[in-house]
């Protein structure tokens, strides 16, 4: 977290710097687009309640439940298109943020012991892992501009929706239990600092925090087992594009 920060201060600098060159600030819409290095930190934590049966309320007496937590640093490029309007030294954007492809989250196995249909003891290896694709914002920046300077800063209210891929290698085995996928939406907040050249160059540097909304998955085989799980998402980015 405190490397973040220097990092986004150093870089926010560096555009403070470049912002001493005068520009002219033009009143209206106009549109930007570009692309964005993120570096972000995924963490997550939840549950996973394992049961006995798949006959809701039968397997109580022998339901396990397991706590994790897991974190994982996540490096990737997306795009941006956004429609920015000023009016004097007010302004507001709009804007929409592409993250193609997908991104693994991490792994983990067990191995438990098991009975088999004929009350035979077996030893069966379940390893979970996830990935999140398609991450798309929307978000809306409210900014004030520093005169003819080019330079605006702003703060980022939005929303974030990705699909989440539940990706289980299962082994035989009564409590082996595969989970499906899973839309996910989150809130956005964050903030930035702009800086636009006359020719429409731009540079952006921000900071943000995304809550997702806590979720629920049911197996759709094996016993009906169930994860809770709760995911949050923080980052640091540096953009560049044109704006028109």
């Amino acid at each position: 977290m405190t490397n973040r920060i220097l990092k986004l201060l150093a870089t926010i600098f560096i555009v403070l710097s470049f912002s001493t060159i005068s520009t002219k600030a033009a009143d209206g819409w106009e549109i930007a687009i570009g692309l964005k290095a993120h570096d972000g930190d995924v963490d997550a934590e939840g549950s996973e309640t394992e049961r006995e049966s798949r006959v809701p309320g039968a397997g109580i007496q022998g339901d396990e439940l397991t706590y994790t937590t897991h974190s994982k640093q996540i490096d990737v490029v997306s795009g941006f298109l956004e429609v920015v309007g000023q009016h004097g030294w007010a302004g507001l954007t709009v804007g929409v943020d592409l993250i193609p492809g997908s991104a693994t989250l991490g792994s983990k196995s067990r191995t438990e012991d098991d009975l088999d249909e004929d009350q035979t003891a077996t030893s069966a290896t379940y390893t979970a892992k996830a990935e999140i694709e398609d991450i798309t914002t929307i978000y809306f920046d409210p900014t004030l501009y520093v005169g003819d300077t080019g330079l605006g800063i702003y703060g980022r209210f939005g929303g974030t929706t990705m699909m989440l891929n539940t990706l289980e290698t299962l082994e035989s085995g009564v409590n082996s239990a595969s989970y499906p996928n899973e839309r996910m939406f989150g809130l956005v907040q964050g903030y930035g600092v702009k800086w636009k050249h006359s020719s429409g160059f731009l540079v952006k540097v921000e900071y943000a925090e995304t809550n997702f909304k806590n979720i629920t998955l049911d197996s759709v085989t094996g016993n009906l087992n169930r994860i809770e799980a709760d995911l949050d998402y923080e980052e640091t980015a540096v953009a560049i594009g044109w704006q028109f």
